[in-house]
């Protein structure tokens, strides 16, 4: 968790999150398997595991278990966010049916 918040730094050390608030101004999608919000997540975490490398490298931190307690974590979310995105596609059961 550490470790993706510090990719969510190095994000902002790099612009990207200022990039992306333009992004969202211009009516960029944001949400959605294809949108920029997914895409900054797993940017976060690509920068997560380089960060999480190097400290491991340098400062031997990580116990048994550790990365498959984080991995499993990040199936969760992953998980989750697929299944809202889903749910956001079924159709509400007050909504008008659509014909054709």
């Amino acid at each position: 968790m550490i470790a993706h918040e510090v990719g969510h730094h190095v994000q902002t050390l790099l612009g990207v999150s200022q990039q992306m608030q333009a992004a969202r101004q211009r009516g960029a999608q944001m949400e959605g398997d294809n949108g920029l919000l997914v895409r900054q997540e797993l940017q976060a975490d690509c920068f997560a595991g380089v960060w999480a490398y190097h400290a491991q490298q340098r400062h031997d931190w990580l116990e048994e278990g550790d990365l498959e307690q984080a991995l499993n974590a990040a199936n969760a979310i992953v998980f989750s966010s697929r299944a809202r995105v889903a749910w956001s596609r079924m159709p509400s059961p007050t909504a008008p049916r659509r014909s054709g």
